[in-house]
């Protein structure tokens, strides 16, 4: 049997490993800390897995909102955002992923964090050849226009390019500053320090070794890492979750996977 085990306090991992010693099961153990060389690049999984069912730019949008919701429910003294905040940052993201992978064919968080923090906040901006020049956001869609493209990737990268050259700035400045405050709760997490290193790098290991027996530890307790080991272990386990939803059930029985945490 293979797992996911999410640590809330120190000493969580050493239980782990005393148990795996107990059963014979040391070497299924993957521990991922900052100390260990465990990584996955939780983005470009979920846009490259294999088998994946649905829209894969749908999967990361919802992954980062994972990140979001996390942060909510983190914050005692912080309310739920309202459905309209909710839709326009999922739009935000959903049309800033369409841009990189139309330009670059990946995506990661520091290319969507660029073209986010770069799109233009005026129509001025547009069609100014000095910002024109240092917006990767512009670059991008330039890069992307370029490129040939299926008609339905061209009809999606299309309505990317007008969101951000047409409907961004046409928002008003406090509805735009709140949509990039709310971004930026999820990307400053996975952008600096040991997050960035362990999820937004190289890849190392995959969640999926679990359906071949690997027991899969996030040594990242709350306790001592705050907010960011919850809102990263929430992530991974989004996409553990999904990836258990997809697997081949023939290959990977029901049995087979569990979760602790």
């Amino acid at each position: 049997m293979g797992g996911l085990v999410c640590c809330v306090k120190p000493g969580d991992r050493e239980l782990i490993e005393a148990y795996a010693r107990f059963t014979g099961r040391s070497e299924s153990l993957v521990v991922v800390s900052p100390k260990n060389a465990w990584r996955c690049n939780l983005v470009r999984y979920a846009l490259m897995r294999p088998g994946i069912v649905g829209s894969r730019v749908e999967t990361i949008v919802s992954l980062l909102m994972t990140i979001v919701e996390a942060a909510e429910r983190s914050d005692k003294g912080g309310g739920q955002q309202d459905k309209f905040w909710q839709r326009s940052l999922r739009q935000i993201l959903r049309n800033g992923i369409e841009v990189c992978i139309a330009a670059k064919g990946e995506i990661t968080m520091k290319m969507l964090h660029d073209v986010i923090t770069s799109a233009p906040r005026s129509h001025a901006e547009v069609h100014d050849k000095e910002w024109q020049a240092s917006s990767i956001c512009y670059r991008l869609i330039e890069e992307a226009e370029a490129r040939e493209k299926s008609e339905r990737a061209q009809s999606d990268f299309e309505l990317a390019a007008r969101y951000f050259l047409r409907e961004f700035p046409d928002m008003p400045n406090d509805t735009r500053g709140s949509i990039l405050a709310a971004y930026g709760v999820m990307g400053d997490v996975l952008l600096r320090g040991h997050m960035a290193d362990l999820f937004d790098g190289e890849t190392t290991f995959l969640p999926d070794l679990t359906f071949d027996g690997a027991i899969i530890v996030l040594d990242l307790p709350t306790k001592v890492y705050g907010q960011a080991g919850v809102l990263v272990q929430s992530a991974f386990t989004y996409l553990w979750q999904t990836a258990c939803e997809q697997r081949n059930v023939k290959a990977n029985p029901p049995a087979r996977v569990l979760v602790r945490g």
